[in-house]
């Protein structure tokens, strides 16, 4: 269904409340960061936030409220998340009591500053497991049930995050040129686990206090709540078991058998799972079937490589959206909007091609 229904956009007198095609604009930005956000994770709320602010460039609470329809409550906790995330920057309007807010900074860096992020949080990650590995190798639980299974696997997240940070930081650096890009192919998905490794182990008590110690961390830091049970409650157990059943995931999570299923189904989607081949013994009976997580900085390849996809395929849009805007610019010059939207137009189109080089290097890894 069109955005321009699903989202009754309000302007504000002072701009391009009588303009459908300034309307129209407004929609299909919407849309456009509704469909990234989508692929990053984030809440479709935020985008929609997000959207108007490339568009206000500066705007109150107020204004958001009688711009979506959200409740005041709900646009206070989700612009705090913004500049907890140093995403949006607020200012006190002089004389007021009230904050006015706008993005920290352009397009480039916003994908800057989340990537310097998202390496600070790997960073952490990091020291946090090779302590957590340092200390099981000098505990006295070498005999224990399970305890190969978790040192192996925290070895496999350090190497995996590794190769997570050295990705950004490739990207981080060429990130403001049309530079060709060389990856080499993620060494931590030869890491992973085979099927054929797979053991129903139970962990010993002293292994499964390492493992929560692992699971609250990841779930603190890398996964965070989110709708739907999967990255929080059942990837994190799958970076440290390596395989599991539906079977062990129930009996880890006390999730439902549905909630389960649908999580499983989302991790495979996001390339951060593989499911084992449907197979049967010699008397025709199903064999349980396995999941074994693949490899993070793998997953973000592909979480990459369809972001950047749904950009380069806005392009033509965009550059009839551009064709519009230019079509209006002698009586819509003097309108901020316009100026903000046009800006943000331009700045999409001149970057395509960057987005186009990284997919051709990106695309040999997925």
């Amino acid at each position: 269904m069109s955005l321009i229904i699903n989202y009754k956009i309000k302007l504000n007198e002072s701009n391009m409340e009588n303009n459908p095609k300034f309307t129209k604009i407004v929609a299909s930005i919407i849309e456009f960061n509704e469909e990234i956000g989508e692929v990053r994770g984030t809440p479709k709320r935020i985008s929609v936030i997000i959207s108007y602010l490339i568009i206000y460039e500066r705007i109150t609470q107020k204004q958001l409220k009688k711009l979506t329809g959200y409740s005041l409550s709900n646009i206070s906790a989700l612009l705090q998340t913004l500049v907890s995330g140093r995403i949006i920057k607020k200012t006190l309007i002089s004389g007021t009591h009230r904050f006015e807010y706008h993005l920290a900074n352009n397009i480039i860096g916003t994908n800057r500053k989340l990537i310097e992020m998202t390496q600070m949080i790997l960073g952490r990650a990091q020291i946090f497991l090779m302590k957590t590995l340092e200390h099981l190798k000098k505990s006295n639980f070498s005999h224990l049930s399970g305890y190969n299974i978790l040192l192996d696997q925290t070895e496999f997240m350090i190497n995996d995050f590794k190769a997570y940070s050295a990705l950004l930081a490739t990207l981080l650096q060429n990130f403001e040129g049309y530079v060709k890009i060389k990856l080499e192919q993620d060494a931590t998905y030869k890491l992973s686990k085979v099927f054929g490794s797979y053991q129903n182990i139970l962990f010993e008590k002293e292994l499964q206090i390492f493992e929560e110690k692992i699971i609250s961390f990841l779930r603190d830091t890398l996964f965070h709540s989110s709708k739907g049970p999967s990255k929080s409650l059942i990837l994190p157990y799958f970076f440290t078991r390596g395989i599991l059943t539906q079977s062990q995931i129930k009996n880890l999570t006390n999730l439902s058998a549905g909630a389960i299923s649908q999580g499983l189904k989302e991790l495979e989607e996001g390339k951060l799972i593989e499911v084992s081949p449907l197979e049967r013994n010699k008397k025709g009976k199903k064999i349980i079937r396995k999941y074994r997580v693949r490899s993070i900085s793998l997953a973000f390849v592909y979480r990459l490589y369809k972001m950047y996809s749904i950009i380069i395929d806005w392009k033509i849009r965009f550059q009839e959206i551009n064709t519009d805007l230019i079509k209006q610019a002698t009586f819509a010059e003097d309108i901020p909007e316009y100026s903000n939207i046009k800006l943000y137009i331009e700045e999409l189109l001149q970057l395509t091609p960057l987005y186009e080089n990284f997919n051709n290097a990106l695309s040999k890894l997925i």
